[in-house]
């Protein structure tokens, strides 16, 4: 099967070309745990999320280099709700929450989602 829209980003992961692929566009970012976090992702979905800077044209470049590549299916993809700031999540609606350490690691992947929740960003 040929790379399409609904892979995870742990299964570009785990795959030995399609890391190659991922290291070659976003080798700074690859190696974060946010990345690692974001396994049940689809590339759509992690670019759609504001704290990912990852630029049109380099998603557009990803896809383009993953489509020459031969996915095997091992089981039946399962398909998850992306993440939406237009989701109705008021768990963390309006509030403001301080997040120590969001520059990386665990603590920026905790300040993602909690963003993605529409939790308050304050600086």
């Amino acid at each position: 099967m040929a790379y399409n829209e609904n892979i995870k980003i742990g299964d570009l992961l785990n795959h030995e070309e399609a890391f190659v692929v991922l290291q070659k566009h976003l080798p700074e970012f690859v190696s974060e745990p946010i990345f690692k976090m974001a396994s049940n992702f689809t590339l759509g979905q992690l670019v759609d999320l504001p704290q990912v800077n990852i630029p049109l044209s380099t998603l557009e470049a990803i896809k383009n280099d993953l489509a020459s590549i031969v996915f095997v299916a091992e089981k039946t993809p399962q398909t998850y709700a992306a993440p939406s700031s237009r989701k109705n999540d008021a768990s963390l609606e309006g509030k403001v929450i301080i997040v120590i350490g969001a520059g990386s690691g665990i603590g920026r992947a905790s300040a993602v989602l909690m963003s993605v929740r529409r939790a308050k960003s304050r600086r």
